[in-house]
C-alpha cells in the first residue's frame, strides 16, 4: 500500500457500506486489512453477509490494497484470489 490511509473509506473501492461490514467483521483501518489480506477479508464479510458478498468484493479488496480501480486489478491475481478465497471458505465449512 503506497499510500496512507486513515479510514477503511479513504481507500479505493471501498465506500461507506462496504468499510461499515469490514469494520463488524473485525477490519477497523486500513493498516488491519493491510494485514489481513483479501482473501481473509472477504471470507469473514462472505460468512457473515452471505447473500450479499460477491466475488466482486474479493477484487476490490484487493483493488483498495494496490490503491487501484477493481477493475484494474490483473486478472491473473483476481483467479488466484478466487481460488484461494474459494479453498479457505470451503475449509471452513
Amino acid at each position: 500500500m503506497a499510500k496512507k490511509f486513515e479510514k477503511l473509506e479513504d481507500m479505493k473501492n471501498l465506500g461507506p457500506k462496504t468499510s461499515e461490514r469490514l469494520r463488524a467483521v473485525g477490519v477497523n483501518t486500513p493498516a488491519e486489512l493491510v494485514e489481513m489480506g483479501a482473501v481473509e477479508a472477504y471470507c469473514r464479510l462472505k460468512l457473515t453477509y452471505t447473500d450479499s458478498t460477491s466475488v466482486i468484493v474479493l477484487i476490490a479488496i484487493q483493488g483498495a490494497l494496490m490503491d487501484v480501480h477493481w477493475q484494474e486489478v490483473p486478472p491473473v491475481l483476481s483467479d488466484a484470489l478466487k481460488l484461494e478465497a474459494w479453498e479457505l471458505l470451503k475449509a471452513q465449512k
